[in-house]
């Protein structure tokens, strides 16, 4: 299983969420900010926080509020942004985690509020944002200039499609998709995945994917051959068939792309399947399909070897066995 896409992310050169559902609830010091789903705008801007220069993307999920993430491009390292908006001013506000960010600490890690951004008057097709930064500890202000590269309306060109920043990162990488379109179009596509060098922001891989584009959420980052070391994925899209949601499973898929320590690169993978699951303490992968209505499921267990997918064995068994007797 791709668990949930990164709502929110660490600010340190930690593992990213391994992630793949649509919705997801996530709670932020406290606050639950709503059902993840694919954004009806999106915004992509280059600028100054300081004499810093920084990279955003800011998406609007559920009016008011909205979700982004940004980074200094010295550093590389994606800050998760909650945006929302208040007297016409756009508020963001950065978070920071207790810890290192796994599949398996996802919702024991405590999140804390630790600076804002206030931009006045904000509008999606303002191509000059001015506003302020300001630290919740220091209480530091310092200046913020966004200049739009890519707005919501904007389908780029073949040479320059518009671009997501993504919210989970690896140590050494950030990654970026490109789209085939206009980011409100429900019908743009992720056409490619790049994985960006964080001391360098240069381009070292790029991926031709066909991918539903979900904002900056389509890449997480987890260690799904369970060598030690962190790869990365990207969402592709629901199954249609078989609908494992009703029984409360993941029914999406991913492209799982392997780090190669050797040619210090990653490698696309041969792993398939719909909803699968990566257990890191047992090194095992599972798959889940069903087989009839009352939550009969199979449950086909692998190892990797190789890099590959070994099957194991399979079990069946009721997922909700009462649901007979209704």
């Amino acid at each position: 299983m791709r668990p949930l896409p990164a709502f929110f992310g660490p600010t340190a050169a930690v593992p990213g969420i391994s992630g793949k559902w649509i919705g997801r609830l996530a709670a932020i010091g406290g606050m639950v900010l709503g059902v993840v789903r694919p954004a009806t705008a999106q915004a992509s801007y280059t600028g100054q926080l300081g004499g810093a220069r920084v990279e955003m993307l800011l998406e609007q999920i559920i009016l008011p509020r909205g979700i982004g993430v940004y980074l200094y491009s010295k550093v590389g390292t994606p800050i998760v942004l909650n945006s929302n908006i208040r007297h016409g001013a756009l508020v963001l506000t950065e978070y920071t985690a207790d810890r290192p960010i796994t599949q398996q600490t996802l919702f024991k890690t405590k999140y804390k509020p630790t600076a804002t951004f206030t931009i006045p008057a904000f509008s999606f097709s303002t191509p000059v944002l001015h506003g302020t930064w300001r630290s919740l500890t220091t209480k530091r202000q310092l200046p913020l200039t966004l200049t739009l590269t890519t707005g919501p309306d904007d389908a780029g060109t073949a040479a320059a499609p518009p671009t997501a920043l993504q919210m989970d990162a690896a140590p050494d990488y950030y990654f970026k998709t490109l789209l085939t379109g206009k980011s409100n179009d429900p019908a743009t596509r992720v056409k490619a995945v790049q994985v960006i060098e964080k001391k360098t922001n240069r381009i070292i891989q790029q991926f031709p994917v066909n991918c539903r584009a979900i904002g900056s959420h389509n890449v997480s980052v987890d260690d799904y051959n369970f060598d030690g070391l962190l790869d990365f994925s990207i969402y592709e899209d629901d199954a249609e068939t078989p609908d494992l949601a009703s029984f409360g499973y993941n029914n999406s898929t991913s492209q799982y792309f392997l780090y190669d320590p050797a040619a210090k690169q990653f490698i696309a993978s041969g792993f398939q399947g719909i909803g699968l699951t990566f257990d890191a303490k047992k090194k095992r992968v599972y798959k889940y399909t069903p087989t009839n209505t009352y939550g009969v499921v199979t449950e086909a267990e692998y190892r990797v070897v190789n890099n590959h997918l070994v099957l194991i064995g399979k079990r069946t068994f009721e997922r909700y066995p009462h649901l007979k007797d209704l």
